[in-house]
């Protein structure tokens, strides 16, 4: 399962983030943005629970360049599933507001 994400490769991805629009040219991300350090996806990766379970990539789109994916071994039970967002979501160390959206 793959849940897409964008890399911050440079001081321009999160403004790009937040213009981003989906094919009917409504925001894609209305609310904002969070920031996870991939040190901390690394270290989340290593739990018990989320051994060989949750990994991620880069696949950068022609219209995306910071384009990547976390992703999450098909068949990861719901239970698994909650418990890797939660520490995903615990890891997180910034968020910005989408000014955009205004």
């Amino acid at each position: 399962m793959e849940q897409s994400i964008n890399w911050e490769d440079d001081c321009g991805v999160i403004d790009f983030t937040l213009q981003q629009r989906k094919t009917d040219q409504t925001l894609q991300f209305k609310a904002g943005i969070a920031i996870i350090p991939r040190n901390e996806i690394d270290r989340i990766m290593l739990l018990p629970g989320s051994v060989d379970l949750l990994s991620y990539e880069r696949q950068a789109l022609p219209d995306n360049p910071y384009h990547g994916n976390i992703l999450l071994k098909e068949g990861t039970p719901k239970h698994v599933m909650v418990q890797i967002a939660g520490s995903l979501a615990l890891a997180v160390s910034e968020t910005r507001l989408n000014n955009f959206a205004l």
